[in-house]
């Protein structure tokens, strides 16, 4: 294939999925090693935990009567029907003080109702709001929902499975940048998953996107870990501030670089990550040519810096604007290197093409904090994701925020929107005697093992 710049068509923009599927007859990435991994993961199995460790016990309160309360009623079959759709219910709803009563929790999944790493999302913003809870148990579909006061403390959470740790951090971050307190988390479970964004993105790719908000969080990698087990361990620290900025990103520039990083853990061996990130380098330069250096870095994970067997990758490009777009994939049995790094390469590629200043996977995790700032914020976007229509459908209901998407013509790139909101401008109620301002953002973002800082 030549190195001329092509714009990939349908069939090429499909391949990032249809390459997840490819079923290889050679060294299988996701394939366990031979001999015993004698890590151990710690902790005991079984349901999910959540402690404080400043406030192990709950504070006194008057029994809860769901009889007499006022609850806004949702339905989480809506739209996407996922997992989400909890998140930012409940995350909004301890956030604004609005009793809630969510029916059909997930039903749009094979599984339906709540599972280990949402039960864990759903009692670790229960613990930290002293909050009255009804369904908070594996399989439950429906739940109800009303935050106390925030209690200040440092908490830990664990899924005990592979449970995603980057979702945990997607419904608590909100909750924290509102809170009376800086507080630390530890996060553990799955830091590298299908079906939910790595560690890697929301420390390259979220917090310095999300920066010009105003709020000051740092994510700290301290071991990756992997399905099925999990054993991955993050740390989120917060300060809180009294209101979040609104943001504009409404310009995409000119592609400058791709970088990335491609990780190898456990008993798998170095070569299935040069194989990633050889196929995932042709795939690239086949289509942006010459004009764009390309570098990927291997990481080589030790028994400290990740527990279990584990690969995959997560690409990075950054325009003239400012603006960051990535991609990853996960090495799963049954799929090539190869497999997995074209997939990530031509994921990369869609987003690079649509001319929108954001990936599909920044999308969603932005509107609940563009519905909660001062003032309008605008972000260009690609093709608006289910993910993205659902999140904004509910944050309109809860908060009262409003959005707007407009077609936006011209300019590189097909198919984009300029999406708007006029946020609610909420005010800290723990800050409300203070003069903090949010108008200064520094977002830190850094991880414990030098291998893995790459940017």
């Amino acid at each position: 294939m030549g190195r001329g710049k092509k714009t990939p068509n349908a069939k090429e923009k499909g391949r990032a999925e249809e390459l997840r599927e490819e079923k290889g007859k050679d060294q299988q990435t996701g394939e366990k090693g031979k001999g015993n991994n004698k890590q151990k993961r710690g902790g005991k199995a079984g349901a999910p935990c959540v402690e404080n460790l400043f406030h192990e016990e709950n504070a006194e309160r008057d029994p809860f009567n769901w009889e007499t309360a006022e609850l806004l009623k949702l339905d989480g079959s809506i739209m996407e029907g996922g997992g989400q759709v909890l998140r930012n219910s409940i995350s909004l709803s301890a956030i604004l003080s609005k009793p809630v009563a969510l029916t059909n929790v997930r039903k749009g999944r094979e599984k339906p109702g709540l599972r280990p790493q949402h039960l864990t999302g759903l009692q670790l913003i229960k613990k930290m709001f002293n909050a009255h809870v009804v369904g908070d148990k594996i399989g439950s579909s429906d739940i109800k929902f009303s935050a106390e006061k925030f209690l200040p403390g440092e908490y830990v959470a664990d899924t005990i499975t592979a449970g995603s740790t980057g979702l945990l951090v997607q419904i608590a971050l909100p909750c924290l940048i509102f809170s009376s307190s800086p507080t630390k988390l530890t996060l553990k479970g799955g830091t590298n998953a299908l079906m939910a964004p790595p560690i890697d993105y929301l420390i390259h790719i979220f917090l310095p996107m999300a920066s010009p908000f105003g709020f000051k969080a740092q994510l700290t990698l301290e071991r990756r870990g992997f399905y099925p087990k999990g054993g991955g361990v993050v740390h989120l620290e917060v300060e809180p501030v009294h209101h979040l900025n609104p943001i504009n990103i409404e310009e995409r520039g000119q592609l400058l670089d791709i970088s990335g990083i491609c990780y190898v853990a456990g008993m798998l061996n170095e070569s299935i990550g040069r194989r990633i990130i050889a196929a995932a380098s042709t795939v690239l330069e086949d289509h942006f040519g010459t004009k764009v250096p390309i570098k990927i870095e291997l990481i080589k994970e030790n028994s400290h810096s990740a527990f279990g067997d584990g690969t995959g990758i997560t690409l990075i490009a950054k325009s003239s604007s400012g603006a960051v777009l990535a991609a990853s994939a996960v090495g799963e049995r049954g799929v090539t290197s190869e497999a997995v790094g074209q997939a990530a390469a031509y994921d990369l590629i869609a987003n690079c093409t649509h001319g929108g200043a954001v990936d599909e996977y920044l999308q969603d995790q932005l509107i609940i904090f563009m519905a909660l700032a001062k003032g309008k914020s605008s972000v260009l976007i690609g093709p608006p994701s289910l993910h993205t229509q659902t999140s904004i459908h509910f944050s309109e209901v809860i908060t009262g925020a409003k959005f707007s998407m407009t077609a936006v013509e011209g300019g590189e790139g097909e198919n984009k929107f300029l999406l708007q909101c006029d946020g609610i401008g909420w005010e800290n109620p723990y800050l409300k005697n203070t003069s903090s301002s949010s108008s200064t953002s520094t977002t830190t973002t850094t991880t414990t093992t030098t291998t893995t800082t790459t940017t």
